[in-house]
């Protein structure tokens, strides 16, 4: 499997997670962005647990272009989200905040090795997993939607 690495974690998941990403971009015009948060982070957490199980190179393929296609929802509605949460002149500094977060997850990811280490590769999927369900599971109960343009100027 080591072979395929660039396959799994680059290609598959990157091709879901840009091709997604359109759609729901415009889906999160008409939707509750909360939810859309929420739920895609359940859902991508979901897919990664569900990595953790899987029997076949093929179901782990699709659980990674699932998790692609999840994760990119989480864009369109958290920077929605922030537009209504923030007037605009703090507006770039919480885009910046909320940017950086992707940089810091990615660096944090490393210490999943531990996990690996010590547990093996599907206990670092199943634990990231259920980590990750629990935070989408605090956006629904804990962000509230903010009124769509509260700060949009009236012409």
């Amino acid at each position: 499997m080591v072979n395929y690495f660039g396959i799994i974690a680059s290609f598959l998941f990157s091709i879901s997670y840009s091709t997604v990403g359109v759609f729901a971009g415009n889906m999160s015009k008409t939707m509750s962005r909360k939810k859309m948060l929420g739920l895609s982070c359940i859902l991508w957490s979901c897919c990664t647990f569900g990595a953790g199980y899987v029997n076949s190179f093929a179901f782990f393929c699709l659980m990674r272009m699932m998790c692609g296609g999840f994760a990119t929802c989480s864009n369109s509605s958290s920077f929605g989200l922030l537009a209504d949460y923030f007037p605009p002149e703090r507006r770039s500094l919480a885009n910046a905040i909320e940017s950086s977060g992707y940089y810091v997850g990615a660096a944090l990811a490393s210490s999943s090795i531990i996990i690996i280490k010590n547990f093996g590769w599907r206990a670092m999927y199943m634990t990231t997993g259920v980590f990750g369900m629990l935070c989408g599971l605090a956006v629904l109960l804990f962000v509230k939607e903010p009124k769509r343009g509260a700060f949009d100027k009236i012409k």
